[in-house]
């Protein structure tokens, strides 16, 4: 039986099937004919779909990736009242002393920053479940971050099969899924980091610590400190925040000071959080 003067390949589930241009299916009997008819297609159609269902994978590590260049655009302060605005002299003068006075009250107010903070880090997306908590004192930021488990990391890569125009998912070997865990957890304090950098010239340094839960030897689930790093404003103007794309979080952590350590096995170790 030949092969239909066109024919589409068509990606179904994991794999590839085959129709003619009027979308009735080939006959299974012709599917081999047919990948080799349309192998060019095939991989491409594959390496498409892979790399969309391995881009929540790949993007663990990529974090940091939207860490911006500059300092935020700050809230738009309140206008001078206007004499027009108001019935009489003396009501303009009441309304232009209180502005004044909260102008004076205004600038790097702790409860101002914290509520920027609040929305700057609050509006983040995260690819798993991470908490964090927040505390402003003077000119140091604390941070205090709930980590997803390693438990959370993905299982598997999908990889293409070209022969059986398919897609595989191929077990991520568990020192591999300790690395990625790694790279994520860097990955993702240095983006807070750098988000809480931006959000204010005041922010003089910014102390992370990162925890996440494990089961000890009772088997009992319990907080454990993974991961600690403080970064000093004159460190973080170092950083050119423009090529990120090119930036070893846990490397450029570690050049600060920071405590991101693995066992032989790939488990991160124990730290002792900031105070």
């Amino acid at each position: 039986m030949p092969l239909p003067d066109r024919l589409e390949a068509i990606f179904d589930g994991d794999a590839i099937r085959f129709a003619d241009n009027q979308g009735n299916p080939l006959d299974p009997a012709l599917y081999p004919v047919a990948r080799r008819a349309m192998k060019a297609e095939i991989c491409e159609l594959l390496a498409q779909h892979a790399a969309a269902r391995n881009a929540q994978v790949n993007a663990l590590t990529r974090q940091h990736h939207d860490i911006p260049v500059g300092m935020r655009t700050p809230p738009p302060a309140v206008a001078k009242p206007q004499r027009d605005a108001y019935a009489s002299d003396q009501a303009h003068i009441e309304a232009v002393m209180l502005w004044r006075a909260a102008a004076a009250n205004t600038g790097p107010a702790t409860m101002g920053i914290e509520e920027q903070l609040l929305a700057a880090l609050g509006s983040l997306q995260f690819p798993c479940t991470t908490n964090v908590a927040l505390e402003l004192r003077g000119g140091r930021l604390l941070l205090n971050v709930d980590l997803p488990a390693i438990e959370d990391m993905p299982a598997s890569r999908w990889v293409t099969n070209i022969g059986y125009a398919a897609l595989i998912a191929r077990p991520i070997p568990p020192r591999d899924v300790a690395a990625l865990y790694l790279g994520h957890v860097a990955s993702l304090i240095l983006r807070l980091i750098g988000h809480s950098f931006s959000v204010s010239s005041d922010i003089g340094s910014v102390a992370v610590s990162a925890y996440t839960q494990r089961r000890g030897p009772t088997g009992q689930l319990a907080d454990e400190y993974v991961a600690v790093a403080e970064i000093d404003r004159n460190g973080w103007n170092q950083v050119d925040c423009a090529n990120m794309r090119a930036i070893d979080p846990a490397e450029l952590l570690r050049r600060f000071g920071a405590k991101l350590e693995a066992d032989p096995r790939g488990k991160l170790k124990v730290q002792q959080r900031f105070d």
